[in-house]
């Protein structure tokens, strides 16, 4: 409940405002009145008041006064005008005093009236939270925000319109130029702590940025950033482009000048919009030089197949990535199952040993995510009916279970590969796909023949033939054996609890799991698990 007070010398206003408050249930009820803001104020000091609706024009003390007083030693309050057409400037000066909003007297209705009361309540609470929040915090969650841009899990538009206003981006949703930066460090800056690097480039840069083009900076992994450029109004290309290099240019002169550092950089495509940013940040980074690192003094050392032509000089540390995903999409495309999981084992390897941080190993995730799109739209599989919304969730996690969101995307590269091969021995019908990708998204719930058919919308006996048909097997069949592969999935990724492993994988019963185990692979679960007979239990 919300303690209001209003604030008007004329006696009616008052009367019919307190009437709105105590005529229903709304969450607010008027306290106190007075007819100026001299009285509103001594009221003020022995009342508890949230919420003030004052005047503007009136004797003593008007509502302007009123406000910057209230500011001063209130700042809790909030404070909302009620005013006359003839009050615009008053209204002016109150905004600048720190009230919040104003509703005109002929206006006042009790829906109109409540509804400014809640956007008030919404807005402070909104202020309230940044308060509590510390610039490391705000830090963090504009780096997290950018990062689901370049990585594509940004979500709803509105969403990401109100992330943009809560965080005070100097961006928009459209006109976007997303650009990966590179820094070089040095014999005369390697004694810097690693934090204290990181904190000068973003601040010098973001100093750049703000007299130069709207957009921000933020890191994505070891001495590499991305700066997202946003244009409000542009006029062609060439002036979006020569706009990008004024801005770069500056970097790397004050970066030379300050830090003694150089850069290079690799330019993604304009964004129409902000769906399109994270296909242009993958591309800025594969398009990277991978054998051209630059150096101080505009100096270009060239490196040829894996041989450095400069002894001293150390291989950029992306390509390895670089390669590991390249490898990955083409053993994709040749439906190599085994080739691309072994890719992405050196890919997860690689994030342990080189110990990436959080921001960094989103990035590799965005990329495989990526190739795998790109496989799908090229198949004609929607990706949106295939299980990998959990790789989503996992992202955005503070703390990333890299074993997790592994399993996650080898039992979807399983499952696309498998989907891929199957259209390309048969021809299918939709009602088999769609049956399909139910039964693989919802293998983990009683999910009955009955039910997948109602919501593909044929008779389950018609579905059953269709099955028996095309696939040369049974409902029940199919899915004990999708069931099985996400059991095996699961020892496979390192869980030894076998219950919970039957329980995961949609068994309700532990011994029904431990027999149709045993009867298909030829090994216990058990056994599976110690590993002495895994190659027996694949052959199987």
């Amino acid at each position: 409940m919300y303690n209001v007070m209003i604030v008007d010398d004329d006696l009616l206003i008052r009367s019919n405002l307190k009437y709105l408050f105590n005529s229903t249930e709304s969450g607010y009820r008027c306290v106190a009145e007075a007819n100026n803001g001299k009285q509103a104020l001594e009221i003020l000091e022995n009342t508890g008041v949230d919420i003030v609706l004052t005047d503007m024009r009136m004797p003593v003390m008007n509502g302007v006064e009123l406000s910057r007083r209230i500011r001063e030693l209130y700042p809790h309050i909030m404070i909302a005008a009620i005013s006359n057409y003839d009050d615009f400037e008053l209204v002016q000066s109150a905004l600048r005093a720190g009230v919040k909003d104003y509703l005109l007297k002929h206006n006042i209705e009790r829906e109109s009236l409540f509804y400014a009361l809640n956007e008030l309540v919404k807005t402070q609470r909104k202020e309230d939270y940044k308060k509590e929040l510390s610039d490391d915090s705000i830090s963090a969650l504009k780096n997290r925000f950018i990062m689901n841009l370049l990585t594509g899990l940004t979500i709803h538009e509105d969403t990401a319109l109100a992330n943009i206003k809560f965080l005070d981006l100097p961006i928009g949703l459209t006109n976007l130029l997303p650009i990966v930066l590179r820094v070089q460090r040095n014999s005369d800056n390697d004694t810097l702590d690693r934090s204290l690097f990181e904190f000068s480039i973003i601040n010098m840069c973001t100093e750049i940025l703000k007299n130069t083009c709207e957009g921000v900076i933020i890191p994505i992994h070891d001495f590499s950033y991305c700066i997202l450029l946003y244009f409000p109004h542009i006029y062609s290309n060439s002036s979006v482009k020569n706009t990008a290099h004024i801005v770069l240019n500056k970097i790397r002169d004050v970066l030379r000048r300050f830090m003694n550092i150089d850069i290079c950089y690799s330019m993604g495509e304009f964004c129409a919009y902000y769906t399109e940013v994270a296909g242009s940040f993958s591309m800025a980074e594969k398009a990277f030089p991978k054998r051209i690192m630059f150096v101080s003094d505009d100096t270009a050392i060239e490196e040829q197949n894996g041989v450095v032509k400069d002894k001293n000089q150390i291989k950029r540390p992306g390509d390895r990535r670089d390669d590991l995903i390249d490898g990955f999409e083409k053993a994709l495309q040749e439906l190599e199952v085994e080739k691309a999981c072994g890719q992405l084992e050196k890919l997860f390897l690689m994030i342990r040993q080189e110990k990436y941080d959080r921001l960094a190993t989103q990035v590799v995730f965005g990329e495989i995510v990526h190739s795998i799109k790109r496989i799908c739209k090229t198949q004609k599989i929607k990706i949106d009916e295939m299980p990998l919304t959990e790789l989503s969730g996992v992202m955005l996690q503070e703390e990333i279970n890299l074993n997790d969101v592994k399993e996650n995307i080898v039992q979807f590269v399983k499952r696309m590969c498998e989907q891929i091969s199957i259209r390309r021995q048969r021809n299918l019908s939709d009602y088999t796909i769609q049956a399909v990708n139910i039964m693989r998204k919802r293998y983990d719930e009683d999910i009955s023949l009955s039910l997948v058919a109602e919501e593909i919308g044929i008779s389950h006996s018609y579905l059953s033939t269709v099955f028996k048909n095309e696939l040369k097997c049974s409902y029940s069949e199919y899915l004990l054996k999708i069931r099985l592969e996400k059991a095996i999935g699961l020892m496979e990724a390192g869980e030894r609890n076998i219950r919970k492993i039957a329980e995961r994988s949609g068994f309700n019963s532990y011994e029904y799991f431990f027999s149709v185990f045993k009867k298909t692979y030829g090994v216990t679960p058990k056994e599976y698990v110690k590993g002495g007979k895994k190659q027996d239990a694949k052959k199987g």
